[in-house]
């Protein structure tokens, strides 16, 4: 089952102005390979990384909000996609010049 965990984005706006914000805009980023700080998406180039247990155990997308037993058919899923070339299939579906977060910029009305 498949929580989204924000908002879709006019939702999102909705919400910001409802709660006092006014000239809301919004700015796509996209994931970059040579990140310092590491977090659940970033290794979206490198796939590989996520069978690290020492990389699970530092994301908290992994450690704290996820079933420990999901978390372990994921990664044996994962293992098996990359060992067979499917995950390169997977990559390009998720694909997009959309961004891979959304952030959203607004001001307070005074």
């Amino acid at each position: 089952r498949c929580i989204p965990m924000t908002p879709e984005r006019e939702e999102m706006e909705h919400i910001l102005q409802e709660c006092g914000f006014s000239d809301v805009q919004t700015e796509n980023y996209f994931v970059r390979d040579d990140l310092q700080d590491h977090f659940l998406y970033s290794f979206r180039n490198f796939p590989e990384r996520y069978l690290s247990e020492e990389v699970r155990r530092n994301t908290s997308a992994f450690s704290v909000f996820s079933d420990p037993e999901e978390v372990e058919r994921g990664v044996s899923l994962l293992e098996e996609e990359i060992r067979s070339g499917k995950i390169r299939d997977v990559m390009r579906a998720y694909e997009n010049g959309n961004g891979d977060y959304l952030f959203y910029i607004a001001r307070k009305k005074q």
